[in-house]
């Protein structure tokens, strides 16, 4: 008796014989501001996933802690205040993941329509 459930051997089945086709149809099933371009890029010895999910800032709020990165990235996304932010190294780069957020959304609106 298997102790592997057989969705998960047909999984790793898929994952072997075309890993792009198995992580693109997981990706399908959750949610994006903008779908990707190309599932994945191999550039020795880099490698990226999801290419042209992603809109890219010149500086992101440098902290030392993980906890305030994402409660100020999450006031971002959703609009909100962000909190005490003084111990971000520079505070205007808040502003730019902001506005650099606010600026997709209207470029997907605009595609959708």
């Amino acid at each position: 008796m298997s102790l592997i459930h057989p969705n998960v051997r047909r999984w790793i089945q898929e994952g072997q014989e075309n890993p792009e086709r198995l992580w693109a149809a997981a990706a399908e099933e959750m949610p994006w501001l903008r779908k990707w371009e190309r599932v994945f890029e191999w550039n020795f010895p880099t490698f990226r996933w999801f290419i042209g999910d992603l809109n890219f800032v010149h500086m992101l709020p440098k902290t030392r802690s993980g906890k305030i990165m994402r409660r100020v990235l999450k006031a971002v996304i959703l609009d909100r205040d962000p909190g005490d932010i003084t111990t971000i190294e520079d505070e205007g780069s808040v502003e730019e993941a902001r506005q650099s957020y606010q600026q997709m959304k209207k470029e997907i609106a605009a595609q959708a329509r």
